[in-house]
């Protein structure tokens, strides 16, 4: 039986992403490939595999759980969590080998003891985490040699990095991103003249590596980037990214209403001729926006894709399914594929477009893709062995079924 919603992913699509954001940093800026939120969709291990495949030696998540579930699937990059830890993640962290980034002086401490308790024989390598601007996570400046200066005293840390964020590196005005990228380079500066600036520095993520060539230093961090989506001003540059997903869905019901007759909850939308409806199997539980529906500003509505053609949604999305109007495209029967974001034929949807007509950002589309979506994993290279159990391949393992931590 076929599944009424799901997603491809290709595999290729992420490998050519890799080897095209390589050539733009150049031979002395390694990539880190941040694969947190589920990889922005597109499935946590399976794409984790794939970017160690392509040359990614170092992964970046935002919560432990993404880093057991990578370790448990047989992961052995090094994995860099973005996020603070909180007290009871501490030891987990250590034993799996997950580098912390840290933003407090507080912070050291409990994990040098923790480091201590595991028995760790090595220092933990750490990333300092410098808040320049963005106003979110790491330290003050004024704070930067003081936390560098207690790390590199530490019999259990070494200090291997340090990272900032850029808050606006893809807005149009450019400089916020440059000012925030001085006060990082005087950091820089500051530590080295004191023999504390470690070996990797790093503040880029998909569109400043794209935007700010000041930004690259030994480490970018692309995210959006490695998925094929333009965070901005790639395809003016001649960057040609490959998009990985493919939201698909099928038409389940079709049916013909007189004019006048109306569409949707609330009533919203009434047809203005006579109209061949089809009733999509993929709603807002799915993660198609309720933005997109087909009730008032045509520019606003949200399009899809059927046997190569363009249609528009009418009325209201519910939660399990939208309608189109396939009056122009006579051709089309119950059970075909519906494409919702992605290509079909000669046309296809990018999700910065839909992005731009929902009102959100191409980031919350692809992460409010729903669990029911059945993923599908297209020219994947061989995984890794799920570590414990050798000669047996992994399961798809998921943040919520990580190991579990002390509460």
């Amino acid at each position: 039986m076929q599944p009424r919603v799901w997603a491809e992913v290709d595999h290729r699509a992420i490998a050519a992403n890799v080897r095209t954001l390589q050539s733009v940093v150049g031979p002395g800026c390694d990539l880190l490939g941040v694969v947190k939120a589920d990889a922005y969709g597109h499935g946590l291990c399976e794409v984790a595999s794939t970017l160690v495949h392509s040359g990614i030696r170092r992964l970046g998540v935002a919560q432990l759980a993404e880093a057991l579930a990578l370790r448990e699937a047989g992961i052995t990059a090094s994995i860099v969590l973005l996020g603070p830890l909180l007290d009871d993640e501490l030891e987990p962290a250590v034993r799996h080998d997950v580098q912390p980034t840290l933003h407090t002086l507080e912070q050291i401490g409990p994990l040098a003891r923790a480091c201590e308790r595991s028995r760790r024989r090595t220092p933990l390598p750490v990333h300092l985490f410098v808040d320049t601007g963005m106003g979110r996570f790491g330290c003050s400046p004024a704070d930067t040699l003081r936390l560098a200066t207690a790390i590199a005293r530490s019999e259990r840390l070494e200090l291997a990095g340090i990272a900032t964020h850029l808050g606006c590196a893809d807005a149009r005005d450019p400089r916020p991103t440059e000012r925030q990228l001085a006060h990082f380079s005087e950091l820089l500066l500051a530590l080295a003249r004191r023999g504390l600036r470690p070996p990797l520095a790093h503040a880029a993520a998909s569109a400043a590596l794209l935007r700010f060539p000041s930004a690259r230093h030994e480490l970018c961090r692309p995210g959006l980037a490695l998925y094929g989506v333009d965070p901005r001003g790639a395809r003016a540059r001649g960057i040609e990214l490959r998009p990985a997903l493919r939201l698909c869905s099928r038409l389940v019901l079709l049916k013909h209403l007189p004019a006048g007759a109306s569409v949707g909850y609330g009533a919203r939308w009434r047809a203005p001729r006579p109209t061949r409806l089809g009733v999509v199997a993929c709603g807002y539980h799915d993660g198609y926006p309720v933005a997109l529906s087909g009730e008032g500003d045509p520019d606003r509505a949200g399009r899809v894709l059927v046997r190569g053609h363009s249609a528009a949604v009418l009325g209201r999305v519910s939660m399990d399914a939208l309608a189109i109007d396939l009056t122009e495209i006579p051709e089309a029967r119950a059970g075909d594929t519906v494409t919702l974001l992605g290509r079909d034929g000669e046309q296809r949807l990018l999700v910065e477009q839909l992005a731009h007509r929902a009102g959100t950002i191409p980031y919350e589309l692809l992460c409010r893709i729903g669990p029911r979506v059945e993923r599908r994993h297209l020219h994947r290279p061989a995984p890794p062995r799920p570590s414990g159990q050798p000669g047996r391949r992994s399961a798809r393992p998921h943040p919520r079924n990580a190991p579990t931590m002390a509460r």
